[in-house]
């Protein structure tokens, strides 16, 4: 992360001092200024890699430095500072516009950990981007015409699958189809999604996502399932319930994942659109529980048939107690409700081994198979070891 560029806003000026110093230390390039405004005219003349911003002193003035730069930079990352973040108020959403909340007083470990993460999403955006623009501009198209470069990046769109494995019984339970576009390097879903969804044409990838898919369940073992994500704003389009709509077809073999990474909540005739997709065939499936939004209240809403458990609640499982005693209450509840649990994101023996422990059967993840433009068999071990560490690491053998 070295040579990385931090804007610090500081009002203090012994506490400015004694960060920019102590950022230039860590190795990264540092200008501090005092306030929202001096900022935001440093981010018109200046690129950064991150803004750090003490939002305590006023509230509402951080708020308001925060809502101008998403509206001239949708993906430098903005790192914010509290007292207790947890007692900020959703202002029109922009709680969840910063990368990071870190509680004051903020120790050099803690700020070094979130500055690292924040520079390092920066990087892969900017990787990302220039993919887009390498497509574009091989099709001979300018980026900032944007009907032009979504259309060739539709072109491009091709779907990974990565399993979804149900352990005790050694089999694939169904995949996740995942979208991508061009290759090399290929665009990950949040650029091309984000691209779309600022310029209003979010719908029409999701019809392009679905008819890929619908192929996709064609060709797929009839035992099989297939997973397909849903933002919530394509809940709103027609062609989605719609009953001559290529994935309509196979309703019955398709689980909707709604990625709730965007809030479900308040959403008008939400609950007539769920039953009409059950109408339809469909099963419904809530995705990153126990991050972002997805929460108990949206299960509760939603009664879905499959839940999946974020990979923060995952990962690193086995030596962590409070995790291991969260997925347990998550997994009883879901036991008492009829549903199924998909642990996402393991990648660890150890942590299957704790999994499997706690009483979760259904996994994705790179101990498994990493996603592929295939339906990949993962190699199974033999039955009877399911809580064999040995066993379970016969995948990463691999």
């Amino acid at each position: 992360m070295r040579n990385a560029r931090v804007l610090w806003v500081e009002d203090g000026p012994s506490l400015r001092e004694g960060h920019q110093k102590a950022l230039t230390t860590l190795g990264y390039t540092v200008d501090a200024v005092e306030d929202g405004s001096a900022a935001t005219d440093r981010l018109a003349s200046s690129v950064y890699d991150v803004v750090v911003r003490d939002l305590s002193r006023p509230l509402a003035h951080g708020l308001d430095f925060l809502a101008r730069v998403r509206t001239e930079n949708l993906d430098l990352p903005v790192v914010l500072m509290t007292p207790d973040p947890d007692a900020l108020p959703d202002v029109q959403g922009l709680k969840h516009e910063a990368f990071r909340y870190l509680a004051k007083p903020v120790s050099t470990d803690a700020l070094a950990e979130a500055l690292q993460a924040a520079v390092s999403s920066r990087q892969r955006m900017q990787l990302q981007h220039r993919a887009l623009e390498a497509l574009s501009r091989g099709k001979g198209v300018d980026l900032l015409s944007h009907g032009s470069t979504l259309d060739i990046a539709l072109e491009t769109l091709w779907l990974a699958y990565q399993p979804i494995v149900c352990w005790s019984e050694r089999r694939v339970l169904g995949y996740e189809a995942l979208m991508r576009a061009g290759d090399p390097p290929p665009l990950l879903p949040g650029v091309l999604l984000g691209y779309a969804e600022r310029i209003g044409q979010l719908a029409e990838v999701g019809r392009h996502v679905r008819s890929r898919a619908a192929q996709a369940a064609n060709q797929l073992a009839a035992d099989r399932l297939l997973f397909v994500n849903v933002h919530p704003d394509e809940l709103d389009d027609p062609d989605l319930l719609a009953k001559d709509a290529p994935l309509t077809a196979v309703a019955p073999r398709v689980v909707i994942e709604l990625t709730e990474r965007a809030s479900l909540e308040g959403r008008d005739g939400l609950p007539a659109r769920i039953c009409e997709l059950r109408r339809l065939g469909y099963r419904i499936a809530v995705d990153d529980v126990g991050a972002g939004y997805a929460g108990l209240a949206t299960v509760a809403s939603l009664e879905p048939e499959i839940v999946k458990l974020d990979r923060c609640l995952c990962q690193g499982i086995h030596a962590h107690r409070t995790q291991r005693r969260v997925v347990k209450a998550l997994l009883d509840l879901a036991r008492d409700l009829r549903i199924q649990v998909i642990a996402e994101g393991v990648e660890d023996a150890a942590d299957l081994v704790s999994l499997t422990t706690l009483g979760c059967d259904l996994f994705q993840g790179y101990l498994f198979a990493r996603p592929g433009p295939g339906f990949l068999e993962p190699p199974f071990p033999q039955p009877g070891d399911a809580s064999d560490v040995v066993t379970a690491g016969a995948f990463q053998d691999r």
